[in-house]
């Protein structure tokens, strides 16, 4: 369970990166510190993790956690969605000022 734990998290990490580079787009040249190869190497991080995860079903000891690894990310993925419509809108920062009062 702990490399599926593990598969999860970085690929998380991957597609945040992802994310995050397109939203900056052309404040690119701006980052202190870019990921060497870009884009790129983000992507061989990705292949490389589907491909630990694939070879993962074809061991017996790690079918169990193969199998549980769809369950785990759906249930975090209810878990985030009820928590985002339960919370009030604004910035966390602001949620914070309400609550100290």
């Amino acid at each position: 369970m702990a490399l599926g734990a593990s598969i999860i998290s970085w690929v998380m990490i991957l597609l945040t990166h992802r994310a995050f580079r397109k939203r900056i787009g052309s404040g690119l040249a701006d980052l202190a510190f870019k990921l060497p190869g870009g884009l790129a190497s983000n992507a061989v991080a990705l292949v490389s993790l589907v491909g630990v995860f694939i070879l993962m079903a074809f061991n017996p000891d790690y079918r169990t956690s193969v199998a549980v690894m769809p369950i785990w990310l759906f249930i975090l993925f209810a878990a985030y969605e009820v928590k985002k419509r339960s919370s009030k809108p604004g910035r966390p920062s602001d949620r914070m000022q309400e609550a100290r009062g």
